[in-house]
């Protein structure tokens, strides 16, 4: 015989907000039948009876259930048994319509008795069902006052229901030595187990539970809807009676997964673990742990109330503790195995999940590199070209500024100066450009190391590329700049040429006249003046200017022009020499080249420095040093460019063999 139990814990979200507990149970056993209900009154605020409905529904279902029993021994007694789908008809038209009735009249008989007062209007929340709630009384207490006699039902068409403040669910079941059954209104969970330590919830699911949602006992239509109450009979001749049936109303199935897959295999696990206790332990000190469980589910888990049920058969209990042991096991290895499996394909998914929107990400942003360096790119074409524009206009006033000499007319340098310096922030630009292009090429090159999205190396290749065509317009404009640069040193050169030259004749005319001092007058006609040493003075002027420490220095500024000129020309045929062929001996002898060219360039400027010195001083030992200098530099800018020709006869001959093989 199966013993029963049952038990109700206030739930702690109830005891801090000072409420009743709305929950209720109650069981029942005898050598005819064993009982365990649970009920749960609503906890909507228009629901403010629930307490005592829950009580009632309790109530009414142990009575209904005792009644129901005793009119079915009966038919096993004359053995005219109904199949188990008529058993489960008659169940639900007389045991469940009564209970139903039964708890539509307690209802009546606490409610007229018990009107609803002023506070219990101003409690509900909803406006709906305050209004209902003043509606109905209205009616009742005008019938009530007119003779008519009381209501037996509240629920009457014609008076709006009242009894939804007595809104309860209700779970119950009950086994007997030649069937058990369950009946279900509402949410909570009904479960079995059997022998085998299997389990399954007979009862079939109302949808309409869903959250705060639920199906209620004080539902007008709770006996005419399909699922409204939901049964399940059973014959123990035809099937095997459960080795255990444990109800539960939300507070305790609430804190396990909604999935209501999951939901029953945690379930499963508990009651296996409660029945094993009630095997090892015992009846009475299980029913002490059980209420410490269902204490710890209403003051730790969700703090709903909370009610639990059982009818166990402890003597088969005994049999079967020990393979559901086992199984037990069993099943926690495989729902372990299943846990693990599960958290790899989720690691595995978000893994792959995550590497996805990586490579979205790195789309986006190398897509952002694409056209921030395309627009580099353009930024250094635009400056080589301006570079080139700037590079003409200063190559046309050179031109002009060498026909205005010739012509001695006077020509502003301002114009001259601004293009050079167009030229250099032309080639600054591009530079600029070239250098944040390769910076986000270098981030480009390493987004596309990590990734293996084609989409993305082939971005990076775009970058690439945009950065080579850069870097050829750095050149380009590098390249006008330093032209430019060759232009103004050599329109610089040429005008201390030209004044050394003019001081240093003017030198030179100043020291004939002191010799014509002393010279004797020769009055032939056509003839030459006489210095004191017989000789003419144009040849006097002659000789002086030529031994003149400033003569002999602008002399040599000349010629160090001349070979840095002759230098820059060879420097040039190197450099179109390896530009041509792209080897490497053209592109070292053409480097070499340079560097002459940058000597040569540098013995120029000191070449004319010293003479300049050499022309501006009195001192004649201080001349003649300056003059030693300007040679001295004269003759490194004749090395460089003979060194210069070398080089570029080297790039030349380099270029050649590279086009021959």
């Amino acid at each position: 015989m199966h013993k029963s139990f049952a038990v109700t814990v206030t739930g702690i979200s109830h005891t801090k907000k000072g409420l009743v507990c709305q929950d209720d149970s109650a069981f029942y056993e005898d050598k005819d039948v064993s009982i365990t209900v649970v009920a749960d009154g609503h906890g909507d605020s228009s629901c403010f009876r629930s307490d005592l409905g829950s009580k009632f529904a309790v109530k009414c279902t142990l009575d209904g259930i005792k009644d129901f029993v005793k009119a079915q021994k009966k038919l096993f007694k004359d053995g005219k048994l109904p199949t188990e789908e008529e058993f489960n008809e008659i169940l639900r038209k007389q045991l469940i319509t009564a209970i139903v009735k039964s708890w539509n009249m307690e209802v009546s008989g606490h409610y007229e008795k018990n009107l609803f007062t002023e506070e219990d209007f101003e409690s509900v929340e909803s406006e709906k069902y305050r209004n209902r709630y003043r509606e109905a009384q209205q009616i009742f207490t005008e019938q009530k006052s007119s003779g008519s006699g009381l209501l037996t039902n509240i629920n009457e068409a014609s008076v709006p229901s009242i009894s939804k403040a007595y809104g309860a669910t209700l779970i119950a079941a009950a086994i007997t030595p030649d069937y058990w059954f369950g009946f279900h209104i509402g949410d909570g969970r009904f479960t079995v187990l059997y022998k085998d330590g299997k389990s399954e919830q007979p009862v079939p699911w109302d949808e309409k539970c869903y959250l705060n949602v639920t199906t209620s006992i004080c539902d007008d239509d709770i006996l005419e809807r399909p699922h409204g109450v939901r049964s399940y009979f059973s014959l123990n001749a035809k099937k095997e009676a459960p080795v255990a049936i444990y109800i539960c109303t939300d507070g305790i199935d609430d804190n396990y997964p909604a999935d209501e897959k999951e939901n029953k295999v945690q379930l499963t696990r508990l009651y296996r673990t409660i029945s094993l206790a009630y095997a090892d332990d015992g009846f009475e000190n299980t029913n002490g742990q059980l209420k410490d469980l269902a204490n710890n589910f209403a003051t730790k888990g969700k703090g709903d109330d909370t009610s639990v049920g059982l009818l166990i058969n402890l003597e088969e209990m005994a049999v079967v503790k020990e393979d559901w042991r086992v199984k037990i096991n069993e099943a926690d290895a495989k729902r372990q195995a299943e846990k693990e499996e599960k958290a790899k394909l989720a690691k595995e998914q978000r893994e792959a999940a995550e590497k996805a929107e990586q490579e979205r990400l790195a789309k986006e942003e190398i897509k952002k590199i694409v056209a921030t360096v395309l627009a580099l790119e353009q930024t250094a074409k635009i400056s080589a070209q301006k570079a080139k524009d700037s590079l003409k206009a200063a190559q046309d006033f050179e031109a002009a500024f060498y026909e205005a000499f010739n012509q001695k007319k006077s020509i502003k340098a301002d114009p001259f100066n601004d293009h050079i310096t167009q030229t250099k922030n032309a080639f600054d630009s591009a530079s600029d450009a070239v250098a944040r292009a390769k910076d986000a090429a270098a981030e480009a090159g390493e987004k596309a190391k990590l990734s293996t999205s084609e989409v993305i190396k082939s971005e990076a290749e775009k970058v690439e590329k945009a950065v080579l065509n850069a870097v050829s317009y750095e050149e380009s404009a590098k390249t006008s700049y330093e032209e430019a640069e060759k232009l103004r040193t050599n329109i610089k050169n040429f005008i201390m040429e030209a004044k050394l030259k003019a001081e240093a004749i003017a030198k030179a005319k100043a020291e004939a006249e002191k010799a014509t001092d002393t010279k004797k007058a020769d009055p032939l006609e056509g003839g030459d003046f006489i210095t004191p040493d017989g000789k003419p003075v144009q040849e006097t002027e002659k000789e002086a200017a030529a031994d003149n420490p400033a003569a002999k220095a602008a002399k040599a500024a000349d010629a160090a022009t001349k070979a840095a000129k002759a230098t820059s020309k060879y420097a040039e045929q190197a450099d179109a020499a390896a530009q041509a062929a792209k080897e490497a001996v053209a592109i070292a002898a053409a480097k070499a080249a340079k560097d002459e060219e940058a000597k040569a360039a540098q013995a120029g400027e000191e070449a004319w420095k010293a003479a300049m010195e050499a022309s501006q001083t009195d001192d004649l030992a201080k001349a003649e040093e300056a003059a030693k200098k300007a040679e001295t530099a004269a003759k490194n800018a004749k090395e460089a460019e003979k060194k210069a020709k070398e080089a570029a006869s080297k790039a030349v001959e380099a270029a050649k063999n590279a086009e021959n093989s």
